[in-house]
């Protein structure tokens, strides 16, 4: 699932830029990030579920876009290191084959569209 402009838009309106909204979004989540999902009802564990899932796409698709412009600028190539290396200095926690997979994402989404 992919973050819509109007979404974007506002979350960058609402933070001031992207990485503002990036970092409020951690805070944010940071303060919940060990929920009592014990404490929840059913629908409720429901719907969490559903908006957690809807969050983990959206964060896949800004941290694609963001890896891709990397890639663009060419910016993996000035630390001497591998892009797929490069990334896993940036994510250290991100298991190979997401880096791989988030690599070929990016390498391929960064081509001349003609």
């Amino acid at each position: 699932m992919s973050i819509s402009a109007a979404e974007d838009s506002r979350l960058v309106g609402r933070a001031g830029s992207l990485l503002g909204a990036l970092t409020a979004a951690i805070e944010v989540l940071d303060e919940v990030h060990r929920p009592a999902t014990w404490q929840l009802a059913s629908t409720d564990l429901e719907a969490a579920i559903e908006s957690a899932g809807r969050l983990r796409g959206m964060v896949d698709t800004a941290l694609a876009a963001l890896v891709t412009e990397a890639h663009r600028r060419d910016l993996p190539s000035s630390s001497g290191l591998s892009r797929r290396d490069w990334l896993a200095t940036l994510l250290p926690t991100t298991q190979p084959r997401d880096l791989a997979d988030l690599t070929v994402v990016a390498e391929s989404s960064a081509l001349p569209v003609r």
